[in-house]
Order: structure tokens, then C-alpha cells, then sequence
């Protein structure tokens, strides 16, 4: 479950990170403005039989809509193993340790 703990993680301890990267995550939209402080890039497959890849729409949805900055990758004929592809990402581990706490 670590896209949703990471979910979990930002909107219950913002004030703890620097950026963070939920991959094929969900959680609870109403969340969306705990955690506009902290950038995200969210990654899914578009294919996840687990996870429904809806939820990472929504929740960057919401996200954005409350003022936050997010990023999104959607890899299409992916299931549940997108954080294979995420990892493999050069561009995303130079955002993500680019990123620092105000």
C-alpha cells in the first residue's frame, strides 16, 4: 500500500516533506487541501486492476484545484507495476531530490 500511505503521509504530516511521489495510490479527496504545500508527482498505470487509476486523476485533480503544484504520469497499457517505470525515471528522482522544506 504505498501509494496510499504516501498519500496518507502528506495530508496527515505536510509539514514533513519536502516533495513526494504517490504511485498507484488513493486516498480521500477532501484531503486535497492538506496538502497543497507539498509537490507531488503522481504516477499509475492506466490498466491497474488493483487501484483503480481514477483515483490518481481525482486526487491530482483536487489537488491542483486547491492550489497545489502536481505533476502527472499516466503510463498507458500499464497495470498495477508503474512503479517499475516511475523508478526508472531519470527526470523524476532529479525533481524529487531537487525539491527542499521552506
Amino acid at each position: 500500500m504505498g501509494g496510499v500511505g504516501t498519500w496518507g503521509a502528506v495530508a496527515r504530516y505536510p509539514q514533513l516533506f519536502a516533495a513526494a511521489v504517490p504511485i498507484c495510490g488513493a486516498w480521500d479527496v477532501a484531503d486535497a487541501p492538506k496538502m497543497t504545500g507539498v509537490p507531488l508527482w503522481v504516477f499509475h498505470g492506466a490498466e491497474d486492476p488493483n487501484v483503480k487509476v481514477q483515483y490518481s486523476r481525482d486526487l491530482t485533480e483536487a489537488v491542483i484545484k486547491a492550489g497545489g503544484i502536481v505533476k502527472y504520469t499516466e503510463y498507458p497499457a500499464t497495470g498495477h507495476d508503474s512503479w517499475t517505470k516511475a523508478c526508472d525515471e531519470p527526470a523524476m528522482w532529479e525533481w524529487l531530490f531537487s525539491q527542499r522544506r521552506n
